[in-house]
Order: structure tokens, then C-alpha cells, then sequence
């Protein structure tokens, strides 16, 4: 809030790696039109796959839960990774990250992210910028 009353607001592009929604919201937003962030995903990036979670969501926790945040989303990931992982028999530390890069890459093994209801996560991520209190995505990565 300090910044964006400050002179520079208007002349300095800020870009965040970390910057998902539950920040944007606690730091009360921003106005300046030069705040930008970098994640996988966005609650309001629009995609099937992200609609479909945000539904999801929304039938566990209803219309009042937790924002829906990219931390969230990789959680989520992470925990039908590990479930695909055992499905596939390699838990064990050896073969689980060799298995892991081939789940994530999408190479034979697919079989095993039929226990995710939404499949495996797409690679890249998106650029949004800050819109008071919200992130508009602008482009895909």
C-alpha cells in the first residue's frame, strides 16, 4: 500500500514468482496497473482442467472456502502424483523420481493418472496482472 502511494507506482513494473491470490487480497490489492505475476495457475485462468478443480472445490468447501490458490492446485497435484506413483508400483526412493518425471512428461505410464479425476497437470504457467483485488491472466508462458 505504501508503494503504490508512492511516486514510483506509476514508472516501476513489478514481477512475482509468488504472488497468487491469497497474497494479492492480504496485501489489500494494487491499482497501479504494473504489478504482475508469474504461476502455473490462476483462479481465473479459465481452462477446462481449472474449472473442473474449482468445482471440485467448491462442492467440498462450498462458496465461502479457501481461495483456490496455485499452492492449492500443486498440492492436489502432488497428492494424485504420489497415488499414480503406487499405482504404478514405485514408491520405492530409486524408482519413484524416474517414474515421477515420467508421469509429469507424459511418457507411457498414463495408465497411472487414471486415478486423478483431472488428469495429469499441463506444463508452463501464465502471466496475470494485479487488477485490485484480483488477477487477471494475460497470457500463457
Amino acid at each position: 500500500r505504501v508503494f503504490s502511494a508512492s511516486r514510483l507506482a506509476s514508472r516501476v513494473v513489478r514481477l512475482s514468482g509468488a504472488l497468487e491470490e491469497n497474497v494479492l487480497l492480504a496485501a489489500g490489492g494494487d491499482d497501479t496497473g504494473e504489478l504482475y505475476a508469474a504461476m502455473r495457475s490462476f483462479a481465473g485462468q479459465g481452462d477446462e482442467r481449472r474449472i473442473a478443480l474449482a468445482e471440485r472445490h467448491r462442492a467440498a468447501f462450498g462458496a465461502n472456502g479457501p481461495v483456490l490458490d496455485a499452492y492449492a492446485e500443486g498440492c492436489y497435484d502432488g497428492v494424485h502424483l504420489l497415488v499414480a506413483l503406487a499405482a504404478a508400483g514405485v514408491l520405492s526412493a530409486r524408482e519413484a523420481t524416474a517414474a515421477a518425471r515420467r508421469l509429469l512428461a507424459g511418457d507411457g505410464e498414463a495408465e497411472g493418472w487414471a486415478c486423478a479425476p483431472l488428469g495429469p497437470p499441463g506444463a508452463g504457467g501464465y502471466l496475470a496482472r494485479a487488477d485490485g483485488l484480483d488477477l487477471t491472466v494475460i497470457t500463457r508462458l
